[in-house]
C-alpha cells in the first residue's frame, strides 16, 4: 500500500517532496556493511535535503532458493520480501528518483530487487566505486582523511565541507566544527548502520552533532532499575542508574541548544538529564531508517484526518471525553474505541486497520501474568534441547459479524534459555547450533505434552495494554491499514519501550510513552494540557511545556519519553469531509483483503485475513454507511 496524501492537490504534494527530499539518490544499504555506507554518505548527501536511505536486513538466501515453509531460512526470506515491498512503495511514493544506489549488497539481497530493474542502478561495492562513480556524479572540492576510530566525525566533517572522505590510520585527530545551530543530534559511538541514519538526519536539519560512548547497561537492566527505584522509593537505585548513563553525556552543554535528539539503543537520557531542554529519541533497534523516513514524509504532507481515542473505561476520571471534544473542533474525524467496544479483538483489528493519524491510549499497562515453561524437544535429527521460556496469552473474542472462529487464543513467547544458555547471549552464539535446530524447536513450542508450566504473576518483557476483556500484547504486523504514519500517545503505565516496539517498527512517526507506573491525576492533566496546544507547537516542545506548566506529583517528574523527531507536528484536516476519507480507506482495506482471499491465500493465512475482511465490513456498515453511499455516487458521477 502506497501511503500518499489523499488531498486532491497531488501535484502540490509532489512539489513539497522535491523541496525537502534528495531525489538524486535512493539508497539501499547492506546492514552488514556500515563502514562502506558511512564512507559513501558524503558523496550522496545534499545539506538540508533528506536522503532516502534504507537498511537491507541480514539475508543469505536468494528469493528463488526456498519454497518450503518448514525450511529454517524461510523466515529470512519472508523478512527480505516484506522489506522490499515496503521499500518499493516508498520509492513509488517519491516519484522521479534519478538513481537507485546499492551499497554493499550481496547477491542474495540483490535477487529480491528486480522491481528496480527499470531504474538507473549504481552499485557501490568498495571505496574505489565511491571515488570513481559517486564522485563523478557529485564532485567534491577537497579530500579529508580520518582514522577508522574517528569515522563518524570524519563523515560529518566531510558532509559539511563538501569533501571526499578517505581512511588513513595515520591521520591527525579530527575536531568537529560547530555549525552554530540551535538543534543537536547525539549519536552513540557505534559503527552500525543506524549511525548512517543519524548522520543523514543531522545533515537534513543542518545541526551540530555530538558523539558519545554507548552506555554498557542493557535496556533490561534499565527497566529493572527504574521499576525497583519507583517500587522501593530508594533514591540510591536512581543514582545507580544515573551513574551508568550520565558519564556518556556529562561533557555536553545542552543549555546552548533549544532541542536535542538522541539516536540510542534505549537509554532514557531525558530522565537522567532532568529534561533540561526538550529531548527526543530515535530507537536504533526499531527500524530507524523507516521511522525517520516516515516522520520526514509526515511533516512534508502536513495532512491529518482521523484520531482514534482508546479506553476500556478503567478510571473514574479520564481525559477521553475532553480529547474527543477538543479534537473534533479541529475538523478531525474522531473515532472512539471506548468501554465495552475496547475488547482485545476490536483493539487488534482497529490498531491494524483503522486509518488513524493519531492514537491516544488511556488504560492500564505494564507487565502481566503468564507461565514459566521448561521443556525438552527434539529437532529433525533427533538431537534433544532443553528450552526455557515465558508464555503470555490473550484471548480474542469476535463480535456478531462472524459465525465461525469466534475465539482466537494468541500467545507471546519470551525466550529465556536454550540448552542452558541465556537467549541471545555470546555463549549461546558460540555453540553454533544449526538454523534447522532453532526452526524445529521453535515450531514445536506449545504443542508438547512434556512441558512443565508454572504460573508467575508478572512476566518480564510482557508489557501490554488493558482491554475491556483482557490484555493486548500489540504483536502487530502493520498499523493504521498502512495508510498513514500515525502519532501515538500511549498514556498507560510502563509504555515507553517494550510495547512501543510494535508501533515504532511498523509505521508510526512519533510515540509518547511512560517510564513507570503513572498516577491517574498526572495522566489526565498532562494529556489535557498537551492536546490543548497540539496544533500550535511541535510535539516535542508541547510535551516539554506540558510537563513544565502542569502540576505533577513528585513521583511523576520526567516520566514521559518521546520517540520522534524535533520538528514533528500535528495538523488539522484540510478536507471538508474527513470522515469520507476514512470511509474510502476502509473500503480499500476491504477490497484488498477480499482480493487476497479470492486469489488463493495459503490456509495458514486465511483465518487472519478473513478476520480483517469481517472487521472492515462490520465497521463500514455500522459507522460509514452514509459516506460509502456518497463515495459510490461520486464514482458514478465520474468524480
Amino acid at each position: 500500500m502506497v501511503r500518499l496524501s489523499l488531498s486532491s492537490d497531488v501535484s502540490s504534494h509532489q512539489n513539497k517532496i522535491k523541496v525537502k527530499i534528495n531525489k538524486k539518490f535512493f539508497c539501499i544499504q547492506n546492514i552488514d556493511e556500515p563502514e562502506l555506507g558511512l564512507l559513501s554518505l558524503p558523496s550522496l548527501v545534499t545539506l538540508e535535503k533528506y536522503l532516502p536511505i534504507f537498511i537491507f536486513p541480514k539475508t543469505s538466501v536468494d528469493i528463488n532458493s526456498i519454497k518450503d515453509e518448514d525450511d529454517p531460512l524461510h523466515i529470512s526470506q519472508q523478512r527480505a520480501m516484506s522489506f522490499v515491498n515496503n521499500l518499493f512503495n516508498n520509492y513509488k511514493m517519491l516519484g522521479d528518483v534519478e538513481n537507485v544506489v546499492f551499497i554493499g549488497l550481496n547477491n542474495a539481497q540483490k535477487s529480491y530487487l528486480s522491481c528496480f530493474n527499470n531504474s538507473n542502478i549504481i552499485t557501490i561495492d568498495d571505496e574505489t566505486d565511491i571515488e570513481f562513480i559517486l564522485n563523478s556524479i557529485n564532485p567534491k572540492k577537497q579530500n579529508i582523511q580520518c582514522r577508522t576510530s574517528e569515522l563518524i566525525k570524519g563523515v560529518h566533517q566531510a558532509i559539511h565541507t563538501n569533501s571526499h572522505l578517505e581512511i588513513d590510520e595515520y591521520a591527525d585527530d579530527l575536531v568537529i566544527n560547530k555549525i552554530q545551530s540551535r538543534k543537536l543530534v547525539v549519536l552513540e559511538d557505534s559503527l552500525e548502520c543506524s549511525t548512517i541514519i543519524g548522520l543523514n538526519y543531522a545533515s537534513y536539519i543542518s545541526c551540530d552533532i555530538e558523539i558519545i560512548n554507548k552506555p554498557t547497561i542493557s535496556t533490561k537492566e534499565i527497566r529493572h532499575l527504574i521499576y525497583q527505584w519507583k517500587k522501593s522509593k530508594n533514591p540510591n537505585i536512581y543514582f545507580d542508574l544515573s551513574a551508568r548513563i550520565f558519564p556518556s553525556v556529562e561533557s555536553i552543554d545542552f543549555s546552548q541548544y533549544e532541542i536535542a535528539t538522541f539516536f540510542t539503543y534505549g537509554a532514557p537520557y531525558p530522565l537522567i538529564l532532568d529534561n533540561i531542554i526538550p529531548f527526543t529519541l530515535v530507537n536504533t533497534n526499531f527500524l530507524p531508517d523507516n521511522f525517520v523516513f516516515n516522520s520526514v514524509i509526515n511533516q512534508i504532507n502536513k495532512y491529518n484526518n482521523a484520531a482514534l481515542i482508546y479506553s476500556p473505561k478503567e478510571f473514574k476520571e479520564e481525559e477521553t471525553d475532553f480529547l474527543i471534544t477538543e479534537l473534533s473542533k479541529k475538523n478531525l474525524y474522531v473515532h472512539p474505541l471506548i468501554d465495552n467496544e475496547a475488547t482485545v479483538y476490536n483493539t487488534d483489528c482497529t490498531f491494524l486497520e483503522f486509518p488513524f493519524d493519531l492514537l491516544h491510549i488511556c488504560s492500564h499497562g505494564g507487565e502481566v501474568g503468564g507461565y514459566k515453561v521448561i521443556d525438552e524437544l527434539e529437532d529433525r535429527n533427533g538431537d534433544k534441547f532443553t528450552v526455557e521460556y515465558d508464555e503470555v496469552s490473550s484471548i480474542h473474542i469476535k463480535g456478531d459479524e462472524s459465525k465461525d472462529d469466534k475465539i482466537k487464543v494468541e500467545s507471546k513467547v519470551i525466550w529465556r534459555k536454550f540448552n542452558g544458555y541465556y537467549w541471545l547471549s555470546k555463549e549461546l552464539k558460540e555453540q553454533n547450533y544449526s538454523h534447522e535446530s532453532y526452526t524445529d524447536i521453535n515450531n514445536k513450542l506449545g504443542d508438547s505434552i512434556t512441558k512443565q508450566k508454572k504460573w508467575i504473576n508478572s512476566v518480564d518483557d510482557s508489557a501490554s495494554i488493558k482491554c475491556y476483556d483482557g490484555n493486548y500484547q500489540a504483536m502487530i504486523s502493520h498499523v493504521a491499514g498502512n495508510h498513514t504514519f500515525p502519532f501515538i500517545f500511549n498514556n498507560s503505565c510502563y509504555s515507553w519501550i517494550t510495547i512501543a516496539e510494535g508501533f515504532i517498527s511498523t509505521g508510526c512517526s512519533g510515540y509518547i510513552g511512560t517510564l513507570w507506573n503513572i498516577k491517574n491525576r498526572t495522566a489526565v492533566d498532562i494529556a489535557k494540557s498537551f492536546y490543548q496546544d497540539l496544533f500550535t507547537k511541535s510535539i516535542s516542545t508541547n510535551l516539554y511545556d506540558s510537563m513544565r506548566k502542569t502540576v505533577i506529583h513528585e513521583n511523576d517528574k520526567h516520566i514521559f519519553i518521546y520517540w520522534g523527531l524535533p520538528d514533528s507536528c500535528f495538523y488539522e484536516s484540510i478536507e471538508k469531509e474527513p470522515k469520507t476519507i476514512v470511509a474510502s480507506k476502509l473500503s480499500m482495506n476491504y477490497g484488498r483483503w477480499t482480493k487476497w482471499l479470492k486469489g488463493g491465500v495459503k490456509s495458514k493465512y486465511k483465518r487472519p485475513v478473513q478476520t480483517l475482511v469481517d472487521w472492515n465490513l462490520k465497521l463500514i456498515t455500522k459507522y460509514f454507511h452514509k459516506e460509502l453511499i456518497s463515495i459510490v455516487k461520486r464514482m458514478g458521477d465520474g468524480y
